[in-house]
This record gives structure tokens, sequence and C-alpha cells, in this order.
């Protein structure tokens, strides 16, 4: 099932150093060397934290920054993983840390939606027998998804030898990281990995994908995320909690029922 291989991984993601089993592993200690918020680049020009000229120096002091960036804004955060020729797309759009839609889908004819405009959430849950409506206490959009991002950079972006590399795009200057190991040792399991990201100056990691083989498994293991539409998202209310829960406003508790 798609849905137990990309649970495997979040457990990886949201666990730390883990195995691709989601059993403890110790990785070994190291002590950062202190680093400036921002390091002076090329010509005086300040690189996003956490980054040299030639490499990633902090990823904790990356993942930090990318954290401030995202908060308090709107945006659109598109994740892919991808595995033994099983997928899963999720697609989380944010218009406050108290208003988001979110939906995920696998090429197994299981989709989930989720929408969040106040203190309680509404759950659309499809599967091959049928649809599941369910409602809970509303959480942050950061815990519900787009903290995976900063862990992802966290726990990931560092594992390897990396380069750091000055483009000039549409949207200004950026810095593309790239970093590989053929065997890290803070993570199980794993070997052959290769990743990258586009970061912002500001810190913002605006992209991120890796790929690595699951040598327990013998399988590639793909994931990445994209921000878009930063400042610029909005959500409406679907269409389905209107229809499922017709006499509820978005942030009402009062006479709500999963029966409808």
């Amino acid at each position: 099932m798609a849905w137990r291989v990309a649970v495997v991984l979040i457990v990886v993601v949201t666990a730390g150093c883990t195995t691709l089993s989601g059993q403890p592993a110790q990785p070994p200690t190291v002590t950062p060397a202190p680093v400036p918020e921002q390091t002076p680049g090329e010509n005086g020009r300040p690189l996003a934290p956490g980054l040299a000229t030639e490499r990633l120096v902090d990823a904790e002091v990356l993942a930090a920054a990318h954290v401030d960036q995202v908060r308090n804004r709107s945006y659109t955060l598109s994740i892919d993983w991808a595995s033994a020729g099983q997928r899963q797309r999720s697609l989380l759009r944010v218009e406050s840390e108290r208003r988001y839609h979110y939906q995920s889908r696998t090429g197994t004819g299981y989709s989930d939606q989720s929408f969040v405009g106040g203190e309680t959430r509404f759950s659309r849950h499809e599967r091959p027998l049928g649809v599941e409506y369910t409602t809970g206490d509303a959480e942050p959009a950061r815990e519900r998804i787009s903290g995976i991002t900063e862990r992802l950079v966290r726990n990931f972006l560092g594992v390897g030898n990396s380069t750091v590399t000055v483009h000039e795009g549409e949207a200004g200057r950026y810095y593309l990281v790239r970093t590989s190991h053929p065997n890290p040792p803070s993570l199980n399991d794993v070997r052959d990995f290769r990743g990258r990201a586009r970061v912002q100056p500001s810190g913002l990691v605006r992209s991120m994908e890796f790929r690595f083989r699951n040598a327990g498994q013998n399988t590639t293991v793909r994931y990445g995320f994209e921000y878009t539409k930063l400042d610029e998202t909005t959500v409406d209310r679907p269409d389905w909690v209107t229809q499922r829960w017709p006499n509820v406003t978005t942030d009402d508790r009062r006479g709500l029922s999963d029966n409808g």
C-alpha cells in the first residue's frame, strides 16, 4: 500500500535520525562551529543563514531561518513522494495558520482532504469502497503538515558533502545547495543519497528534492517539495464541506456531527 510506505518515510522525517523501519539510530556526535546569522559571501554580499561560499555549514540554522520566512505568510506547498512504482502527491494551500486546505492523493484510489477555517477541521477520505467524512479540532497549518519541510531541511540537507553555487533567476538571486553521501551514518538503510535545494538569501528554502536507495527494500525513494504563491494564496471553503455540513459555519461546532 502506498500510504504505508509514505508513513515510513514520514517517520524518518519527523523522528530525526532514524532508520527506515522507524527504529532509532545513534547519530555521530557533532559539535557545530558557531555560525553568524548571515555569512559574508562573494563581493561582500550576504549568503543565506547557514551557508558559506562553498558549502552548507549548519542545516539547523538554515532550517530555523526557513521557519521564520514562512511564518505569518500565505503560501502554496506541494510535496511529491515516489517509490517502487507508487506515488503520493500532496498540496497544502495556506492563507493563515488557521485557514488552509490540504489535499493528498495516491495512484491507488486513495485521497484525503482537510479544510480548516477556524477551530474545526473538516475532512474527506476517499477510498476504493467509498467516502468517509470526519471532523476534529483544528491544528495550525505548520503542525498539520508544513512543518515537515523544516525537518527535511534539518535532517536530510546536511547529511553529506555539500556545495553551494550562486544563481540569478526571475525572482532574484538564489543559492543552489547540492549534497550527496554514499552511506549516511545517521540514516540506516539509506544508500547513494543525493539532494539539492534552492535557497533564497533570506533563508527560505523555496524547493528541495532528494533521492536515495533503501538498502533494506532495494528500492529507490524520491521526495521533494516546492513553495509557490507566497503572499498570494487565498483559501475558499470547499464545496464538499458546504454540501456535507450546510448549516455549520467553519468556526462553529454547535450541532456539528460527522453524520451530517
